[in-house]
This record gives C-alpha cells, structure tokens and sequence, in this order.
C-alpha cells in the first residue's frame, strides 16, 4: 500500500456490538447553534485587532437577528466572521466550527 493516499475515517472494529462512528457535528437546532455562534465570536473578539473588532462589531446585530431569511446577506456576514477567523489561526478555530455548525442547523 505504499504511495496510496486516504482521506476520510479509516476504522477497523474487532469484537461484538460495535457502534461505529459517530460525528457529532453539533446541535440540529438553529436557535441553539446560533447562540453558541454567537458566545464564540464575543469570545474571539478579545484576541482581534481594531480593525477585525470593527468589521465583528458590524456583523454580531446581524448573526444576533439571524433566522436565515435572507440566505445571501446571511452568507456574506458568515463569511465576513469566518475569514477573519481563520486568518487569526488557531484561536479563531471555535469561531469557524461554531458557523459551520450553524449552517447545517439551517441545513445550508
């Protein structure tokens, strides 16, 4: 198998009774995942500079009041909150999971 390449899970189970894998990708709940957005981009705020605090400080109302009724300005704020996250690396990390989980509560 040298030189193949594998992405995903690779599991091997021995035994009975096995249950697998199990992702637990975050609440189903949009209301719930909107929250928990919302708790990790007040907590990312603290590590930004005041430029990336401003372009947040412009956004939270929106996520605030997000209800996914207007899927494209929904998507620009989201994105808006998640580039800076990444940029910021690793304590932006949550801020990033927090809206992708976000987006599948809304099933986006």
């Amino acid at each position: 198998m040298s030189g193949d390449m594998h992405f995903g899970d690779r599991v091997s189970q021995y035994g009975n009774n096995n249950t697998g894998i199990v992702h637990n990708y975050g609440p189903a709940d949009p209301a719930v995942a909107r929250a928990r957005m919302i708790e990790a981009v007040r907590d990312l705020r603290t590590h930004l500079s005041d430029a990336d605090r401003q372009v947040i400080d412009q956004c939270l109302p929106e996520l605030e009041a997000a209800d996914g009724s207007d899927p494209t300005r929904l998507r620009n704020v989201l994105a808006a909150v998640s580039g800076i996250a990444v940029l910021v690396g690793d304590v932006g990390a949550p801020v990033v999971e927090a809206v992708r989980n976000f987006l599948n509560a809304l099933g986006a």
